[in-house]
């Protein structure tokens, strides 16, 4: 996906919040600016939702590449089996 596609897809993904569940909008936002490189945004929110929830892969997939991206190996490690 080309980086213009991402932005549109993030832009989509917020007008989603009013048609599917906002937390699972949430994810797919936060999973758009991870492949944009907006690590730190990604994280903010993505750590918002995490509750345990493991029926979201996605959302412990995305935490354990941004953990495992600034050295937070236990932490990568744990979402990753989460998922």
């Amino acid at each position: 996906m080309e980086p213009g596609q991402l932005a549109e897809a993030a832009n989509e993904f917020q007008l989603e919040f009013r048609t599917i569940p906002a937390y699972k909008a949430r994810i797919y936002l936060a999973d758009s600016w991870l492949r944009q490189t907006e690590s730190e945004k990604a994280l903010s929110e993505l750590e918002g939702l995490d509750a345990g929830d493991q029926s979201e892969p996605l959302l412990h997939f995305d935490l354990g590449i941004i953990y495992a991206n600034i050295g937070r190996s236990e932490d990568a490690i744990r979402e990753l089996r989460r998922q």
